[in-house]
């Protein structure tokens, strides 16, 4: 399966993914996580955050090139042993599936609260687990050209929405540049950073890049094209709203929308964004679900994910149910206890493997060589 066309993508069609998945619906509500740590020096943040995420596309893919072929739930028991290494996958595979459920519950609270209210939310989760099984089942290169064919779109959108709000943003929202103390920058970069860590997928994504002599390239111009833009976006918001506002909004980035006018024949522009939301949501998602889904085949020694895609979306849909009892309790999670969650396993655990790889000398070729 691994070998064939349909399982594998381009470097390019990689970063593009990660761009996306560090995108999603992370640009909907992180400039609001991270205003009301740093208030109008929030953009210095996720300016912070930009290059912290080009630390973490080099682990990634330096580890993963340690060992070719593999995944990380492969060779962290080859450098940490059966039983640890084990551990560790599990715990890398279940950070995925519970944030598949999280990210199915957001992109259902998202449509019931601004376009269909009377809608139950679990239409909306189930709509959406169908679409990621069917993308997933159709194979990983199909997810590929998805995200090369959007992001381009994504980025025109933006500029579009950005470039017709200039004439009512104003420089004086954004000073005091740097009045905030080290420490409220600092925690505030923290929520971004948690989302391009996100470049932590290319731990299992990597075996099927067909060139992986660019992957580390295109995983940085993944995360500079993904967290850069939404940098851009945090500065537009701040500099048009003000950070009193911003650290208010529940989706910061459709009020940007909400506030665009063009002429007098294009108005609410939010339909478009909500539009381009669901498709990278339905990328973000599918990404994560392909990455806890063929990590659980592998930590199992199953040949072939595709046979778990249904019964692990039958969990993920009551799940995500039961996660949280309100969009507020979301965006609490989202901005604070998710954030540690998610730097502990996307990072913690990929650094812990090349600190133990680079003692211990633990290679592929090396583990091959004592066979």
């Amino acid at each position: 399966m691994d070998g064939s066309r349909q399982w594998s993508i381009t470097p390019r069609q990689a970063g593009w993914l990660i761009a996306m998945t560090i995108l999603g619906d992370g640009i909907f509500f992180l400039p609001t996580a991270s205003t009301v740590a740093a208030w109008q020096d929030a953009w210095v943040s996720f300016a912070l955050a930009t290059v912290a995420g080009l630390g973490f596309a080099w682990l990634a893919v330096t580890l993963g090139n340690r060992f070719p072929g593999q995944t990380i739930i492969e060779y962290s028991r080859t450098i940490a042993g059966p039983f640890l290494g084990s551990l560790l996958g599990l715990l890398y595979v279940t950070y995925f599936f519970i944030t598949t459920s999280y990210m199915t519950r957001e992109f259902g609270e998202f449509l019931v609260t601004t376009v269909m209210p009377e809608t139950p939310i679990t239409v909306f989760m189930i709509v959406l687990m169908l679409l990621c099984v069917y993308a997933l089942k159709e194979g990983l290169e199909v997810l590929g050209r998805m995200g090369g064919f959007l992001f381009p779109v994504y980025l025109f959108f933006f500029v579009f929405t950005i470039a017709f709000v200039l004439p009512g943003v104003s420089l004086d929202n954004l000073s005091p540049v740097l009045e905030n103390p080290p420490g409220k920058i600092v925690k505030g970069m923290f929520p971004p950073a948690a989302w391009v860590a996100e470049v932590s997928a290319m731990l299992v994504l990597l075996p099927y890049v067909n060139n992986k002599s660019h992957a580390l390239k295109w995983s940085m111009i993944g995360v500079l094209a993904g967290d850069g833009l939404m940098t851009i976006v945090q500065v537009a918001l701040l500099a048009t709203f003000g950070p009193a506002l911003v650290a208010h909004f529940q989706f910061p980035f459709y009020s940007l929308s909400r506030y665009v006018e063009v002429a007098m024949f294009i108005e609410r522009l939010e339909a478009f964004a909500m539009g381009f939301w669901v498709l990278g949501d339905v990328i973000r998602t599918s990404v994560f679900f392909f990455v806890a889904s063929t990590g659980l085949a592998r930590w199992l020694g199953l040949s072939d994910y595709r046979p778990l895609l249904l019964p692990m979306a039958v969990i993920i849909v009551p799940m995500g149910i039961l996660q949280f009892d309100s969009i507020v309790e979301i965006h609490t999670y989202g901005g604070g206890l998710y954030t540690l969650y998610a730097l502990s396993i996307k990072i913690g655990i990929p650094l812990l493997l090349l600190v133990l790889s680079s003692i211990t000398g633990a290679r592929k070729g090396s583990q091959e060589a004592h066979r």
